[in-house]
């Protein structure tokens, strides 16, 4: 049996095929012409060129030869490679740019969650000592908040709280979006006082935001939690772990918990 709009999705995806190979097509003539126009200027060039040095009785054919040999490369060399630098550039910015949009949050401008996912598992499986900790903050009423006053108001928090987190963190730590109004961080070489330390001014710092949705100030709270990390694990079993509140430090409570080792709480 076929699964439901099965015949919509082949439509769309010949659709999609069909203008990729227009697109690809109409890129070819584009520069099928751009070639013929280059070497149609070039060799016109180079005719006039010798054109009016032919005619010149004051010059040597050795001088025609000499003056022929640098103007030519010249007059269609510098524009060209002028043409060249500038479709290489722009072509730089655009993989620059592409790459930004494919790595980072639209809203906060902090990493995605499948770039912060896969950042995260490489770091720890390369990291050789017990000096990674994982660490969740969770934007506390978000939904509320967008009902209240709105999809936008909803995305301002989160800008402010991810600018918060990045200022809070060190360089080098990772900072991404994992959902909507959660983050998670990456901290390494870092002690338990000093994960303890961190997570602590995240909260403190995220509390003290001036956010007025609706111009009367609204205070921003936040939900931290971190697991200290001795062992390789996917990126799943370190978000569980995190959020485990007998195996992690969290916030808030009334005194802070010893990040304790995962160990025997991750499932690999």
């Amino acid at each position: 049996m076929h699964p439901p709009y099965s015949g919509a999705r082949n439509f769309g995806d010949s659709e999609a095929m069909e203008s990729r190979r227009r697109n690809y097509q109409a890129d070819w003539a584009e520069a099928i012409k751009l070639t013929v126009f280059g070497t149609a200027s070039a060799l016109a060039v180079s005719l006039l060129v010798n054109y009016l040095l032919l005619f010149n009785d004051a010059l040597t054919p050795f001088d025609r030869s000499l003056l022929t040999a640098f103007a030519v490369p010249i007059l269609v060399g510098a524009p060209l490679s002028f043409l060249l630098s500038r479709a290489w550039t722009q072509h730089r910015q655009a993989e620059r740019e592409l790459i930004r949009l494919s790595s980072f949050d639209r809203i906060t401008a902090c990493l995605n969650a499948s770039t912060f996912s896969t950042l995260v598992e490489r770091r720890v499986k390369s990291s050789q000592r017990d000096d990674c900790v994982f660490v969740t903050v969770d934007l506390q009423l978000l939904r509320q908040l967008m009902v209240e006053h709105g999809a936008s108001c909803g995305e301002e928090a989160q800008q402010l709280v991810a600018a918060t987190i990045q200022s809070s963190v060190r360089a080098g730590d990772l900072v991404g979006r994992i959902g909507d109004g959660q983050f998670g961080v990456l901290l390494q070489n870092v002690t338990e006082v000093e994960a303890t330390g961190i997570c602590q001014r995240i909260r403190e710092k995220v509390s003290e935001v001036y956010f007025a949705p609706s111009g009367k100030p609204l205070a921003l709270d936040v939900r931290v939690a971190g697991i200290n990390i001795d062992a390789p694990a996917s990126f799943d079993a370190l978000f569980r772990a995190a959020n485990r509140r007998e195996a992690s430090i969290v916030l808030p409570k009334q005194t802070l918990l010893s990040l304790s080792h995962a160990a025997s709480h991750i499932e690999h």
